[in-house]
């Protein structure tokens, strides 16, 4: 059985979080109990979270990017001048609910054509509370087509959202872990569409120097 590399066992807690937690469900939490002890702020981040929250300013998504509007997986640019690393930050307000909290969004992508390995780091972060919750992936990556990504998953990282420290598990050969985007390539923007689940999440990154 595949376990994170620590884990809290007082209280009786095991949660196995190997997926992101959807930003709705996250904006609803806030929104329902701002003072929850849940998903608390990670102890600490990976270093490309850290870069992007330093660089905000440079990377930060307007509402209104016209690659929101854009056709999903629209083709532009080759895939492959996805090389290197993007990034984003976004603040988000869940639609029709006044109480719901700002949330802060980040979001980090590093591909390397060359060895076809990438990584993928979420960070989300209520505004003005200590509510947080980080998701890091890396793993392999195939290029389907003209615009789609398919990702094969070799560790998950995850903020424990108890007591925010940071676990990780590797995947086993056995397991079928997979995320897939179509992506649109335009210049120094891209556009990713999380289409693995029945919600799609959209995102819209800029062309970002890699931490090194």
């Amino acid at each position: 059985m595949n376990r994170f590399v620590r884990v809290r066992v007082g209280g009786g807690f095991w949660r196995p979080l190997v997926v992101l937690l959807p930003l709705g469900v996250f904006l609803g939490l806030v929104g329902c109990f701002p003072n929850t002890p849940r998903y608390v702020l990670p102890t600490e981040l990976p270093d490309a979270i850290e870069a992007v929250i330093a660089a905000y300013e440079e990377v930060e998504i307007a509402d209104d990017d016209p690659l929101f509007d854009q056709e999903d997986g629209a083709v532009v640019d080759e895939l492959s001048g996805l090389a290197g690393c993007w990034a984003s930050y976004r603040r988000v307000v869940s639609e029709g609910d006044a109480s719901t909290v700002p949330v802060d969004r980040y979001e980090f992508f590093q591909f390397d054509f060359d060895a076809n390995e990438m990584a993928y780091q979420f960070y989300a972060e209520a505004a003005s509370t200590s509510i947080a919750s980080l998701t890091a992936y890396t793993g392999t990556f195939t290029v389907e087509g003209d615009n789609r990504l398919a990702m094969e998953i070799a560790t998950v990282t995850v903020s424990d959202p108890y007591t925010g420290e940071l676990l990780t598990r590797q995947v086993s050969d056995d397991e079928a872990l997979e995320i897939e985007f179509l992506v649109t390539l335009d210049g120094d923007q891209a556009k990713f569409v999380n289409d693995s689940e029945e919600d799609a999440s959209v995102s819209v990154c800029v062309r970002f120097d890699c931490p090194s």
